[in-house]
């Protein structure tokens, strides 16, 4: 069994079930291998879920450094954050995006990438700012990730639409405050 099959046997169990209700020995069992198997692949069972959608990040850090550096930053960091979404996504990463958006305790236990992805903004963020308090860093850096993954939930239940345009949106509305549109 290679760890896309258990992928697709996990987001089907969480589909039905719900994530709280599957454990990682019930995802083995469907399956048929072993817990050991699945642990090989996936240490925690949120790393099933989690999976390929961080690596998608990978690259943050260049892609920050290769915008135009008279953008406004908020701007320079929606470039970056968009360009980094991939085109070729995953098939099964509205599924998982799905599970996701139902599962409160996966929104609230990030995989290490994704904590690593924020740290990467924060960074930029506080490198280009003459301020030693860094918490404008710290909260644009909060609100670029939380939007992003607001947009990402948003996209997989919205057929019709493209990951990148979701998360082009959602963070150009962030760039643009709470101002009206007409």
């Amino acid at each position: 069994m290679t760890a896309r099959g258990l992928t697709e046997v996990a987001l089907g169990l969480f589909d039905e079930h719900g994530y709280s209700e599957v454990s990682v020995r019930d995802i083995a069992e469907a399956a048929g291998v072993d817990l050991r198997t699945v642990h090989r692949y996936f240490p925690a069972k949120s790393d099933v879920v989690w999976g390929t959608l961080v690596g998608a990040f990978d690259d943050l850090a260049e892609r920050l450094e290769a915008t135009p550096d008279d953008l406004p930053l908020v701007e320079r960091i929606r470039l970056a954050v968009c360009s980094s979404i991939r085109a070729d996504a995953d098939p099964l990463d509205r599924r998982r995006l799905r599970v996701v958006a139902r599962s409160p305790e996966l929104q609230s236990t990030f995989s290490p990438a994704f904590v690593a992805w924020r740290t990467t903004i924060h960074d930029f963020v506080a490198s280009h700012l003459d301020e030693s308090d860094d918490l404008r860093a710290t909260a644009l850096a909060t609100a670029v990730q939380s939007v992003t993954l607001a947009a990402l939930t948003w996209w997989a239940d919205h057929p019709g639409t493209t990951p990148e345009d979701a998360v082009d949106r959602a963070l150009a509305s962030l760039a643009g405050g709470f101002a009206e549109t007409s």
